[in-house]
């Protein structure tokens, strides 16, 4: 599975790094946020309050956690670097961070300028780092079913912009009127199509490669993106030209059964994983994959006339759904991959450097970078507040303990984090006095 990856072609390792260090920063402001403003957040899906909770956390965490990732993912798994990408990453976050905070600002206060300036900077954010992104991938060989995953999510994400930002508009300017039946259309190309299908792109690699579990079946990695990207589609059609209901409840159970299909199948890839050893990485797939599975069974019954809310102002099943999906599977996964990965990176870094100075040294492992201790504290507080959040849909009063969990789980992550890169910032010095050193002697000689 991992023989296509390029690691040679890997940016340099700062660039990804400044995108997944601003991740716990607005997980943080999202559990700050539910901890401030209380049961508000959990009075209904178009409350301002839960406007804001829910964009800190699929534009500060989700969108920047994933742009970072696709830096790192384009050259070395689809062969696409970017060009010129240092100072497109940074001009990009320059425009992206500040926009997320203030589109949510105006969102959560009922601030129309500053919904109108905050879209305004996303909107240019995503056009540059699009019009990076874009040439790369066209002049990629595309080759595999990860690369063809992330085009699929691509697709979800551009068609999932279109949406949120003509209902941005809505919300910003009093002339335009807010289109609320194309909310739950922007919320399925979002969280289904842009989140699960890269999640599922990048999980096709890293749960073979760090829990050595066979690779997922073909038909799963070949099948999954075009099934829901297809029942996506139609329910955009059905929105506005109907449908027969019996083709759209099809490509609904079609579209479940492949996400249901994909928690069960990478569960169980690594409930028989080749390597024994206790690993606290898994608690959050686990975690993540039964809050997945939990949100797509409470979609197909509302689906099919089961839900069990009072409907029209956003019930309290709808508010389940929508934080099972983005707070319990999205959130939780990014959380855990972001140790994962960000240790793997500086270890790969770190590899590369001894090599180049032919050392005999071995860079500290992954495990050695995060140990298992400090994951298992981040995941218990995860656990937790993803626990809080969701029980919160039903008894509010739970709001304020759930957003203080968030601020301590985020914050655990942002420790981790941080504790990873400085290991690997002091190993990186003394290499650089060991090469110095070296050259001294061969000057002397």
């Amino acid at each position: 599975m991992n023989a296509g990856l390029s690691y040679a072609a890997s940016p340099p390792l700062a660039l990804p790094l400044r995108w997944f260090l601003s991740v716990p920063v607005f997980g943080a402001l999202a559990g700050g946020w539910l901890l401030w403003a209380g049961p508000a957040v959990m009075a209904g899906r178009w409350q301002p309050q839960a406007l804001a909770y829910v964009h800190l956390l699929a534009l500060g965490v989700l969108l920047s956690a994933m742009l970072g990732a696709l830096i790192q993912l384009l050259p070395v798994l689809v062969g696409a670097p970017l060009r010129r990408a240092a100072p497109i990453a940074a001009g990009v976050q320059a425009l992206l961070l500040p926009g997320i905070v203030l589109f949510a600002g105006g969102l959560g206060t009922g601030a129309a300028p500053l919904v109108r300036f905050g879209s305004a900077l996303l909107l240019c954010a995503l056009l540059v780092y699009a019009a990076a992104a874009l040439p790369a991938w066209w002049r990629s060989p595309r080759s595999g079913e990860s690369a063809r995953t992330i085009g699929w999510a691509g697709l979800s994400f551009l068609i999932a912009a279109a949406l949120g930002f003509t209902l941005a508009a809505g919300h910003g300017w009093a002339g335009v009127p807010l289109l609320r039946r194309l909310t739950d259309l922007h919320a399925g190309w979002a969280l289904i199509g842009w989140v699960g299908l890269l999640v599922a792109a990048v999980a096709w690699q890293v749960v073979p490669m760090f829990s050595i579990t066979a690779p997922y079946p073909r038909w799963l990695r070949t099948g999954l993106a075009p099934v829901n990207v297809a029942a996506l589609g139609l329910a955009s059609l059905d929105a506005g030209w109907p449908l027969p209901d019996w083709l759209c409840h099809a490509a609904a159970l079609a579209a479940g059964a492949a996400l249901l299909g994909f928690a069960a199948c990478t569960l169980w890839l690594q409930h028989r994983r080749r390597r024994r050893l206790p690993d606290p990485w898994l608690g959050y797939w686990k975690l993540a994959l039964g809050c997945a599975a939990l949100a797509v069974c409470l979609w197909l019954a509302g689906r099919f006339g089961l839900r069990t809310g009072s409907g029209g102002s956003g019930s309290s099943t709808e508010m389940l759904s929508g934080l099972l999906w983005l707070l319990g599977f999205g959130t939780t996964l990014v959380a855990g991959m972001l140790q994962r990965i960000v240790a793997f990176l500086v270890w790969l870094d770190l590899s590369t450097r001894l090599r180049a100075v032919r050392s005999a040294a071995l860079a500290p492992n992954v495990r050695e970078l995060i140990p298992a201790a400090a994951l298992q504290r981040q995941f218990a507080a995860q656990f937790l507040s993803v626990g809080l959040t969701l029980a919160a849909c039903t008894l509010p009063a739970l709001a304020r303990p759930a957003g203080a969990a968030g601020v301590l789980a985020w914050g655990l992550l942002a420790l981790n984090l941080v504790r990873a890169i400085r290991t690997g910032r002091g190993w990186r010095q003394r290499i650089g006095d060991g090469r110095a050193a070296v050259a001294e002697q061969s000057v002397t000689i």
